[in-house]
């Protein structure tokens, strides 16, 4: 297979002289670019057959995939990249139907195995079984009613499976068992916002604060909730305690990028785009932060045309 690869480039090389005999220099163009594209896909389909080969499909699938966003065209890439996903997948399910037959015995030795319960469930929540999985922990929970985690993992299954109030209640009572628990609060807050109850997202925002006062997402969210109501003034007051705090890049980038918004509409261009310029030193490839810059200079220039 290496072999191939390297046999190619002479026929890259050889090939792209030919297209002197075009009339016209975009016609030419376009047929170069057509064989580049071709021969870079090629060579990135022979060289995951070849890691394919050894064994190594997730490598394979990786470079299948390259070549398919080169020449999205191709059926044969296509062809291979359907073959090994396949593949992938049976011998995934293969070893979720292992794992389950393991935890079965345990739980026909022991139908009160809590440990088991909760990663037969898992089993089934990575498969999708999403109805089997929460039935599993609820098993558990039967048997260990107080068992956070339980809690936890089924109140996430619940939303997956798109019931946002049995998320909520699963992880209330989470919550009440382990009441300084950032990430319980935490995802409490999240799923309040995605529900638009905003006063018992806040709530839940101000505990991951009351548990963790130096805990930047949690000023984040409150500074997000803010917004949603139009306070400016305080989203922007908790979006600079959140900056404050040194925070990761994804809350750095989304907070200074919330400030330039809420600048936007108090008609401070300036501060805006001081803002949003900061969230492209965050994150550089920020493109709606990079649209808005422009649009912010744009705004800037009206202005100052009045």
């Amino acid at each position: 297979q290496v072999e191939n690869i390297q046999a190619m480039a002479p026929y890259r090389e050889s090939v792209f002289p030919l297209l002197h005999s075009f009339a016209g220099s975009t016609e030419r163009d376009y047929v170069q670019s057509t064989l580049a594209r071709y021969f870079d896909a090629t060579e990135k389909l022979i060289e995951g057959q070849a890691l394919l080969a050894a064994g190594g499909y997730g490598e394979a699938v990786s470079l299948y995939r390259r070549a398919g966003q080169i020449n999205p065209d191709d059926p044969t890439i296509r062809y291979h990249i359907q073959q090994t996903d396949d593949l992938m997948i049976s011998e995934v399910d293969a070893g979720i139907l292992a794992t389950e037959r393991e935890l079965k015995e345990r739980l026909r030795s022991n139908p009160n195995d809590t440990d088991a319960l909760m990663n037969l469930g898992l089993v089934y929540r990575n498969a999708n079984r999403l109805e089997e999985a929460i039935h599993q922990f609820e098993r558990g929970l039967g048997v260990e009613p107080e068992m956070v985690e339980l809690h936890v993992v089924l109140g996430e299954t619940h939303l997956r499976n798109g019931d946002a109030d049995a998320a909520i209640a699963s992880f209330t009572t989470a919550g009440e068992l382990a009441p300084d628990q950032v990430i319980i609060q935490g995802s409490l807050a999240a799923i309040y916002q995605q529900a638009g109850r905003i006063p018992e997202a806040m709530d839940a925002a101000r505990e991951v604060l009351r548990i963790d006062p130096s805990n930047a997402l949690g000023y984040s969210t409150l500074g997000a909730l803010y917004m949603s109501e139009g306070n400016l003034a305080e989203a922007v007051e908790h979006y600079d305690r959140a900056l404050s705090l040194n925070p990761e890049p994804y809350v750095a980038r989304v907070a200074w990028y919330e400030v330039g918004l809420a600048r936007v509409r108090q008609e401070r261009y300036a501060e805006a785009g001081e803002a949003f310029g900061a969230a492209l030193k965050v994150d550089p490839t920020f493109g709606e932060a990079r649209a808005a810059l422009l649009e912010v200079q744009r705004l800037r220039d009206q202005q100052a045309a009045e």
